[in-house]
């Protein structure tokens, strides 16, 4: 190879002809063919088989690439619920662990109020010792 310059071999140029498999072949070229040669039941029948498996081969392209297309599509879908399904696990969580504050701060304010109760009832009973009970016994 010469500094600059590219040259493609035959190899090269073999390979490009070569289908890729989601392309299909060329079909037979009969010009090469003997004329009394085609009219041959063994060649006509090959030739035959050849189309029909050309067609086969054409739509079970057609079938495989609809499928990968579709494939596709489905693990595109099931990333973006995954997506979805971690954003709403952390929401729960959020929820969950303020669920589990509130009932901690309700338990918290039920208990505060029985206190309170408590102490109101004893204070009421205190104050009606010892104020209700001497007015009483001045008023008599």
């Amino acid at each position: 190879m010469e500094k600059g310059s590219f040259h493609t071999s035959q190899a090269d140029e073999r390979v490009k002809t070569i289908p890729l498999p989601n392309q299909l072949p060329k079909g037979l070229d009969f010009t090469e063919i003997h004329p009394s040669a085609l009219k041959s039941s063994a060649l006509e029948t090959l030739i035959s088989q050849n189309e029909d498996l050309m067609a086969r081969l054409s739509v079970s392209l057609r079938k495989t690439s609809e499928l990968e297309e579709r494939l596709s599509a489905s693990e595109s879908e099931n990333q973006s619920l995954r997506a979805r399904f971690d954003t709403l696990k952390q929401q729960f969580l959020v929820v969950q662990e303020k669920d589990r504050m509130s009932s901690l701060r309700a338990t918290q304010l039920q208990s505060e109020n029985l206190e309170q109760k408590s102490r109101a009832h004893k204070l009421e009973k205190l104050y009606a010792d010892l104020f209700v009970q001497p007015r009483r016994s001045s008023a008599d």
